[in-house]
């Protein structure tokens, strides 16, 4: 006799934030849980976000599209997902802004919302130039060398912004992104001035994010903190 297989998992709804559709996922089982916890060993932040890419595919019932989720889509699906499938509540990691002292802080991981407010995505750079903006996929920034091989906080900003341009703008045409090499991208945003690249990383800065605005007293110190913990790193 084989042993049986349950196939009873509950089913939940939730709304895509970048395309407001509703869709059912399940919980992910054990052996996806498996794959998470592996990749979490590893310390490898692509393998990570491989395998929270590839769960969230998995529990998603419906027929999507996975090229279009953001990387904020994937992020809240995934929390959703992990909330239901082993508990709300996660405890993080937060150093005291007084004293440094590292507070375990359990916190309920179903408050945590995305930052989803309205941004123009047509960025008007001066000189007939205009750039036409887009919020990155998740597909795309796991494709993207550059933000897999970023050691600083500098490459992974002009990593993201390319990844964030959609077309060029320039004395009426129209010039798709896609269609032109990494090292001519490169070239492009060199030349740009500090001020026309600044109103392009403020673009990126404001692109919705996982946020929770969370308070604690500090155990060492006892200083009180207020903070906005941002990106699912800091929620697994």
């Amino acid at each position: 006799m084989s042993l049986p297989k349950f196939n009873d998992v509950p089913k939940h709804s939730i709304t895509i934030p970048s395309s407001g559709k509703k869709v059912t996922y399940r919980p992910f089982l054990v052996k996806e849980e498996k794959i998470l916890l592996m990749a979490l060993e590893s310390e490898d932040q692509k393998q990570i976000a491989r395998s929270v890419y590839d769960t969230v595919i998995s529990c998603v019932q419906e027929d999507i599209k996975p090229r279009e989720l953001t990387v904020y889509d994937v992020e809240y699906l995934f929390l959703n997902i992990r909330s239901r499938a082993i508990g709300e509540t996660a405890t993080i990691n937060l150093k005291c802004e007084n004293c440094g002292h590292e507070n375990g802080l359990k916190i309920n991981v179903t408050k945590v919302k995305v930052d989803n407010k309205k941004i123009d995505n047509m960025l008007d750079l001066g000189n007939k130039l205009v750039l036409e903006m887009q919020h990155p996929t998740f597909e795309s920034m796991l494709d993207n060398e550059e933000v897999e091989n970023a050691e600083s906080l500098t490459d992974k900003v002009f990593a993201a912004v390319k990844t964030a341009i959609k077309a060029i703008h320039y004395n009426d045409e129209r010039l798709e992104t896609k269609d032109y090499s990494q090292q001519e991208m490169n070239e492009f945003i060199d030349n740009l001035s500090g001020k026309q690249f600044s109103i392009i990383r403020e673009y990126v800065e404001k692109l919705p994010k996982l946020t929770q605005d969370l308070e604690y007293d500090c155990e060492e110190c006892h200083t009180h903190n207020k903070l906005t913990v941002e990106g699912l790193q800091n929620f697994l």
